[in-house]
């Protein structure tokens, strides 16, 4: 009987966190991103606050693929450069920053995969 309402407990918690997800809105999603970033807060304590208001700007929805798109674009342009100034011979500091702020906004992608080429 004890487990069963544990799990009946679980459950619930996980239908309220849910709802309350859902109740958010768009501005208070992006509100709350904005605060982390500003207060450097796990997961964006590691990313730009000026790339993350674009990346905000450009979001119409709540949608997580097109948040995963975003972040994985902000990521692929960051990853490019690292290894563009690794072609170039440039300080290994200046590459292993562009790779850390790809790893850093790939890391916020919900995507299994990086989206096609065009």
């Amino acid at each position: 009987m004890r487990r069963s309402s544990f799990v009946v407990a679980i459950l619930i918690a996980v239908a309220s966190t849910a709802m309350s997800a859902q109740e958010r809105s768009l501005d208070d999603v992006k509100r709350d991103v904005t605060r982390r970033v500003a207060q450097r807060q796990p997961p964006f304590d590691d990313v730009r606050a000026d790339e993350v208001a674009r990346v905000l700007a450009s979001l119409t929805s709540l949608d997580k693929d097109e948040w995963g798109r975003r972040w994985c674009e902000v990521g692929l342009a960051h990853e490019k450069r690292g290894g563009e100034l690794l072609a170039k011979g440039a300080h290994a500091k200046a590459i292993g920053e562009a790779y850390y702020l790809a790893y850093s906004y790939l890391r916020l992608t919900r995507m299994k995969r990086r989206p096609k080429e065009k």
